[in-house]
């Protein structure tokens, strides 16, 4: 499809740690370049408010945030079955860095309108659709359990 034909929504969080810096040049990037709603969802209920109700009427949908945005917005995106790209704007990225995209706002966000698609697999676990990684506890509580735990794997300490 055409870049500039194609309907895209751009949705963003915030909160994510690189997201406020990398905003403004990431709207302009894609709503000079496609059709663009560009959105920002403070809250997880927004977010997956603003894919249910704009997603149905675009192309492709681009998330912008980090791993745990994604987590967040899983649900609402598979029910979608729209393609979907990644703007990899919070700290760690892992999993926008497992498939090779840039961590550059701007690069990434030329390789989520014109990069090729690919499909990949989610599990799920509980009921709860997951990408790339899924733990047992809360994997934030992890470091601070870690300082009483004499116990280590895989760069953190278990909990015994």
């Amino acid at each position: 499809m055409n870049a500039t034909k194609m309907r895209l929504l751009v949705v963003v969080n915030p909160n994510a740690s690189r997201a406020m810096d990398g905003l403004p040049q990431v709207t302009q990037w894609f709503t000079e370049r496609a059709r663009a709603v560009v959105m920002v969802a403070k809250k997880k209920k927004d977010l997956k408010r603003m894919l249910r109700e704009h997603g149905p009427s675009v192309d492709r949908i681009v998330i912008g945030g980090g791993d745990g945005t994604l987590s967040k917005a899983l649900p609402a995106l598979l029910e979608l079955n729209k393609p979907v790209a990644v703007l990899p704007l919070g700290t760690a990225n892992d999993f926008a860095r497992m498939l090779g995209l840039s961590v550059d706002p701007l690069e990434a966000a030329e390789t989520a309108l014109g990069g090729r698609e690919h499909r990949i697999d989610v599990g799920l676990a509980n009921e709860q659709p997951y990408l790339n990684v899924a733990s047992v506890v809360e994997s934030s509580q992890l470091p601070r359990d870690a300082q009483h735990s004499p116990v280590r794997m895989h760069g953190y300490y278990s909990p015994v």
